[in-house]
């Protein structure tokens, strides 16, 4: 099982949040065909592992077994329901992160990505949205140049997009690119100065050996994040 790093942690658990969010994007996998009749959908459908005791309250694993169920039902019902697939990715990502299955639970979120039927000929929406998810996974699971690569998909699709800019840092950052990174992370803050830039700003900083800048960053990142939220929380000392 790969180990993330702390920068790819966090940064994961701010991208799936803020998605769920902003509602934004959707990108790229291909031109799949479709599973065909019911039986066959919910065989490609991976299953929802159950949790552990004490990971989650009962009304929490609930309602993520609630969402699994109305997803996968919406994608019996209708196989060309591309949002039902995103969402099904969505739940893996956030069950990768809260359980510890990452080698379930990423290729999990993958597959439904890549079972999109007639992606190419998809909204810019779901296309980015495809392209975001798919870039974080590589993120998480240390494929950093394929990470790249989807992200610049995602960027061409909505280049004024700050989410999919971090993607870009992260994959960056990991590869080295630290000239790149710090580019791509003046770009980002200038779209949108929220705790997503300037935590990243902090990490670059660090990198730098700005230890104090670093701190400074974070600070405002604390300051421009929403409050009560896990990743306020992880931003702050």
């Amino acid at each position: 099982m790969k180990k993330l790093t702390p920068l790819v942690a966090l940064i994961l658990m701010v991208c799936i949040t803020f998605v769920a969010l902003t509602g934004c994007g959707d990108t790229h996998a291909g031109n799949n065909e479709p599973p065909t009749g019911t039986a066959s959908i919910s065989a490609a459908i991976p299953f929802l592992k159950g949790r552990k005791a004490g990971l989650g309250s009962p009304d929490e694993v609930t309602n993520v077994a609630t969402i699994y169920d109305k997803q996968k039902a919406a994608i019996q019902k209708d196989v060309n329901n591309a949002e039902a697939y995103l969402a099904l990715a969505e739940l893996f990502m956030n069950e990768a992160r809260i359980t510890g299955e990452h080698p379930y639970y990423y290729p999990a979120a993958l597959k439904m990505i890549d079972l999109i039927p007639n992606l190419a000929g998809r909204s810019d929406e779901v296309r980015f949205q495809a392209a975001y998810y798919k870039a974080t996974v590589q993120l998480s699971q240390h494929e950093f140049q394929k990470a790249l690569a989807t992200g610049e998909e995602g960027r061409k699709i909505f280049p004024q997009n700050a989410g999919i800019h971090g993607v870009l840092i992260d994959a960056n950052v990991e590869l080295g690119n630290y000239d790149e990174a710090v580019r791509l992370s003046d770009i980002m803050v200038g779209i949108r100065p929220d705790l997503r830039s300037y935590s990243r700003i902090s990490y670059l900083r660090e990198i730098h050996g700005d230890p104090d800048g670093a701190i400074e960053a974070m600070k405002m990142a604390v300051d421009a994040a929403m409050p009560g939220y896990e990743q306020s929380a992880w931003c702050e000392p």
